[in-house]
């Protein structure tokens, strides 16, 4: 289980680099809308555009792991690379939940089987440059005691960037009806 684990962070990080130079490679290319007689972007428009889509795949993919974990009840890789210590969750009935409250459920197993568990319409909005939300719908269908439980929610994290790491401060789930 940890070597598919440790497979699939690798195969991530390689997909990241790929992106990053296919960007590169985009970004050094023609473009119309530049102020530039020769349509090639200056080193502060290449180096902001690189950043800001490199930190877009990094959420995605930390959005990845975080959907991963809960899966696996994984609360070392919360707690290591994606909660902040003032990590919050707004639960679908309004109460909010510390972060060590959090990770004494995650830690637990809650479900006997997954049916499925996924995300979708999975975006990502930068408030600043080291402030930023992800957003998803995420159906799942569990059987938990023989019985199939299923549910719709939707949830936006919020990540701030801290020494080039992001890190989740707060988790708002909401049920979909």
């Amino acid at each position: 289980m940890k070597t598919a684990f440790y497979t699939l962070k690798k195969l991530s990080i390689l997909i990241l680099i790929l992106m990053a130079c296919f960007s590169l490679e985009s970004t050094y290319g023609m473009n119309n809308n530049s102020n530039n007689k020769n349509g090639i972007k200056s080193m502060d428009q290449t180096v902001n555009k690189t950043e800001a889509d490199l930190d877009h795949q990094i959420l995605i993919y930390l959005n990845s792991l975080y959907i991963q974990s809960y899966i696996r009840s994984d609360i070392e890789t919360f707690d290591k690379l994606l909660w902040a210590q003032e990590f919050t969750q707004t639960n679908p009935d309004g109460s909010v939940s510390s972060r060590e409250k959090v990770m004494e459920n995650f830690g637990q197993p809650r479900f006997d089987k997954i049916i499925y568990l996924y995300t979708k319409d999975v975006k990502v909005e930068f408030l600043s440059e080291d402030k930023a939300v992800v957003s998803a719908i995420n159906p799942d269908c569990f059987e938990i005691d023989g019985k199939l439980i299923k549910s719709i929610s939707s949830y936006k994290d919020t990540y701030v960037k801290r020494d080039g790491q992001w890190k989740c401060i707060s988790a708002v789930i909401k049920n979909v009806d």
